[in-house]
C-alpha cells in the first residue's frame, strides 16, 4: 500500500498524456441558502451527469476556502439540529461511533421507508429491484442523510429572461456543494443567491411534518425533517 500514491500518479499522468483525462481547475465561491453556506464550484469535469456513487474527500473540498470562510460539511449538521433554512424535506440519522453493520443497514432502510411514505409509495428497498423513489443519500462516519427528489434541477435565466442553462444537482448537495459546468451558469448563480434557493426548492419535496413515532432508534425528530 505504501507505493499506491505513486502508482496512482503515474497512471493519472499516462492517461492525461493519452487524452483519456481532461483536468479542469475548479473555481470557488461561497453562497447562502438563507443563512446556510453552500459552496459553488465551477468545474466542467465534475458537473456532468450524476454518478451512482461519488466519494468526496472532505479535506479536498476545503481547498480554496479562506480562513474566514464559515463553510462546513452540510450533512453532519443536519442530523443534530433543525435546518429550517433548507427548502426541501430530508431524513437524517446520527451514527454511533461503534455502530454495527446490521444497525447501519437498518437505519438506511428506515430512512428510505420514511421517504417512500412521504412520496406516498410503497418501499421496494428489500426487493432486488430499483427503488420506488428517486433520492440522494449522503453518508459519513457521523451521519446518514436521505433527500427524496422530484426533479434533477432547474433551468435558470438571466435578468432579461433568456435561458442560460439547466443546473442539475447530484448527491453533492448534501455536502453543501453545488457544481456548475459552464462559465455562464457560474456567473449567474454567483451573482444572485436567489437562484441557489430556487434550485433547492425545485429538486426536493417542500417541508412536511413527519410523524416522529416513525423514527429509528438513532434518529432525532426535528419537525418535518428527521
Amino acid at each position: 500500500m505504501k507505493n499506491l500514491p505513486a502508482l496512482v500518479r503515474e497512471k493519472f499522468k499516462a492517461a492525461k498524456a493519452a487524452g483519456d483525462i481532461t483536468y479542469f481547475q475548479t473555481q470557488l465561491a461561497i453562497l447562502h441558502c438563507n443563512s446556510l453556506p453552500f459552496q459553488l464550484r465551477y468545474s466542467p469535469a465534475l458537473a456532468h451527469k450524476p454518478k451512482h456513487v461519488q466519494f468526496l474527500p472532505v479535506e479536498s473540498m476545503k481547498t480554496g476556502l479562506g480562513q474566514e470562510s464559515q463553510w462546513s460539511l452540510l450533512s453532519d449538521g443536519l442530523s443534530g439540529i433543525p435546518a429550517p433554512e433548507l427548502p426541501f424535506t430530508y431524513f437524517a440519522a446520527s451514527l454511533p461511533v461503534d455502530i454495527q453493520p446490521s444497525d447501519l443497514h437498518a437505519t438506511y432502510i428506515d430512512l428510505h421507508q420514511q421517504a417512500c411514505q412521504l412520496m406516498k409509495t410503497k418501499s421496494s428497498i428489500n426487493l432486488k429491484g430499483e427503488s420506488s423513489i428517486s433520492y440522494n443519500l449522503g453518508f459519513t462516519d457521523r451521519s446518514m442523510v436521505l433527500c427524496p427528489r422530484v426533479s434533477e434541477g432547474l433551468s435558470i435565466q438571466d435578468n432579461d429572461g433568456n435561458t442560460i442553462g439547466s443546473v442539475a444537482l447530484n448527491g453533492t448537495l448534501l455536502a453543501g456543494t453545488l457544481l456548475v459546468k459552464s462559465e455562464t451558469e457560474w456567473d449567474a448563480v454567483r451573482k444572485d443567491e436567489r437562484i441557489l434557493v430556487d434550485i433547492l426548492k425545485a429538486i426536493g419535496v417542500p417541508r412536511n411534518t413527519i410523524d416522529p413515532r416513525l423514527s429509528s432508534p438513532f434518529q432525532r425528530s426535528i419537525d418535518g425533517k428527521i
